[in-house]
């Protein structure tokens, strides 16, 4: 499967940041992120230059750039003191597309894929696993339509880039 890792990193305040929950809350403009967990704020943003690869380790340099952004959206966030020991990086898993894959191993019929989901795969797990659970008991999904999100949709060629509109 075309499915490779995206490092993200996560970096966080010192505890006792915030009195109260701050729900995720992302700025479009310039993709940072920050939300409140227990006490601390965390936040983060995409580096548009991240060369796919599995990589856990905390970009520094990237922390800067990020912080810069998000106290031109959210001013407060300059008066946060920052805790690097509770900072980290795991990885996205992305497609060519960016959008999940599910359906039947084209190689392996009786192998059913469903990856590439990447953040949302948590959010939408409880719907993939009743998905996967149809494909693999009655032989196809018939309860929704998936087949743009089929395995066979990057064979021969790259994939061009497109949106998927699937509504659980």
């Amino acid at each position: 499967m075309p499915v490779v890792h995206s490092r993200r990193n996560v970096y966080a305040s010192a505890a006792g940041a915030v009195t109260r929950p701050l729900p995720m809350t992302v700025d479009f403009t310039s993709g940072v992120y920050l939300r409140s967990e227990g006490d601390r704020v965390l936040f983060g943003g995409a580096r548009p230059d991240e060369v796919d690869g599995y990589t856990t380790e905390v970009d520094w340099p990237w922390m800067e750039t990020v912080l810069g952004m998000a106290v031109a959206r959210f001013p407060w966030v300059a008066d946060i003191p920052l805790d690097p020991a509770a900072c980290w990086a795991g990885t996205y898993e992305n497609t060519p597309d960016l959008h999940g894959i599910l359906g039947p191993e084209p190689s392996a019929p009786t192998w059913v894929d469903a990856c590439g989901f990447s953040g949302h795969g948590l959010m939408q797990a409880p719907e993939l696993g009743r998905l996967v659970a149809e494909q693999v008991t009655t032989g196809a999904v018939t309860s929704l339509d998936t087949t743009a999100l089929r395995p066979e949709r990057f064979a021969g060629a790259t994939a061009a880039a497109g949106h998927v509109d699937l509504v659980f």
